[in-house]
């Protein structure tokens, strides 16, 4: 049964993939943004049952960059 839809915005390819199985695991629809999350927001539906996740993991160690 599909819990509802979440759109994950995270900075690497790779490690969103593997947040989005997780979730899909879980029972959600995962959608994907890790190049441009104005590009990402504008994706995100006006809806209820849709979940914007922005997630900063691991983006200390680019700051400090």
């Amino acid at each position: 049964m599909n819990k509802g839809r979440v759109f994950l915005f995270h900075w690497n390819k790779a490690e969103a993939e593997g947040y989005a199985n997780g979730l899909r695991k879980a029972g959600w629809a995962v959608d994907l943004e890790w190049e441009d999350g104005a590009r990402g927001g504008a994706e995100v539906p006006a809806s209820s049952n849709t979940a914007g996740i922005r997630s900063e993991r691991s983006m200390a160690a680019i700051r400090r960059s």
